[in-house]
């Protein structure tokens, strides 16, 4: 099945290694992630096209803007700049399993793009109801093919802790979303096309 990602120390080689363009920890973190997943910036103009829908819970999604606006707003009311560390946790699903099939392919093939932005909603809840804001954006370019970021505040909403990144944490989440998606190939199997 798919491989959940963390942004921050991600590399091609093991998965958990070193992405480090920085450490999500400044003001600009919120601002700059979610407009890099929503591609809502003049400097990946040549890349929206890879945009295929992206959403929230817990933000207002009108526009990526006012999603930023909604981490901020909840940051400052637990006083991230006194406590420092981490503003946001940018984290990637890649939907390509371990034989180099790209699932969501096959589902958007069967289902149709609708069923991967519920798909998306689905797991992106699972950050939600544990008690943080999230932001997700899915993605499809031919090297990387479907994949599917997700920005979470490292503010909970419920009680004002931190998120606590841990690989046991990632391993749970991405167990959660594999069934979510082998729940979608199951719907997508059912699916007789007439030839």
């Amino acid at each position: 099945m798919g491989k959940l990602i963390n942004a921050k120390n991600y590399s091609k080689k093991n998965n958990l290694t070193s992405f480090r363009k920085g450490n999500y920890s400044n003001y600009n973190a919120v601002g700059n992630t979610i407009n890099y997943i929503t591609r809502n910036t003049d400097k990946l103009e040549e890349r929206k096209s890879e945009l295929l829908a992206w959403g929230g819970y817990g933000v207002l999604f009108l526009s990526p803007e006012s999603a930023i606006r909604c981490f901020r707003v909840l940051q400052e009311n637990e006083n991230i700049n006194r406590r420092g560390g981490q503003r946001v946790i940018h984290e990637f699903f890649s939907m390509v399993n371990d034989e180099g099939i790209d699932e969501g392919a096959y589902i958007v093939s069967r289902l149709g793009t609708g069923a991967m932005v519920q798909l998306a909603y689905e797991c992106a809840r699972l950050y939600y109801n544990e008690g943080f804001q999230v932001v997700f954006a899915i993605h499809y370019d031919p090297g990387k093919k479907y994949h599917i970021h997700f920005v979470v505040n490292a503010i909970s909403f419920i009680n004002g802790l931190k998120f606590k990144e841990t690989l046991q944490h990632m391993g749970t989440i991405e167990n959660a979303m594999n069934e979510i998606i082998q729940r979608y190939a199951n719907m997508a199997n059912t699916i007789k096309i007439a030839i």
